[in-house]
């Protein structure tokens, strides 16, 4: 993901393995663009807007929602690795100038 080429890119693919990764929350931000889908009404070009402006909205929130949900995992991974002392092994005292290992 990180290797493509530009900003839109790298956002559309991360996008996507995030809400493979994370299905349910990618439903569940989506939910707000189906409710909007499925309230249009009115004259038509009032219509159109609306359902644009809801595929949008399901699109951006089921992005969203396996962000979050990927950024949560990732919190609870670092607390249980905190705890289990992998972040101890990073915070060793430096070595003395002449006993260098």
């Amino acid at each position: 993901m990180l290797n493509r080429a530009g900003i839109a890119a790298r956002v559309l693919h991360g996008g996507r393995a995030a809400m493979l990764g994370f299905p349910v929350a990618a439903v569940m931000g989506a939910i707000p663009g189906v409710i909007l889908l499925l309230a249009a009404q009115g004259p038509m070009a009032l219509r159109v807007a609306a359902m644009v402006f809801a595929a949008l909205l399901m699109a951006g929130g089921s992005i969203v929602g396996a962000f979050a949900a990927a950024a949560i995992s990732l919190a609870r991974a670092c607390c249980r690795h905190r705890r289990s002392g992998w972040c101890e092994a990073m915070r060793r005292p430096p070595t003395p100038a002449g006993n260098r290992c």
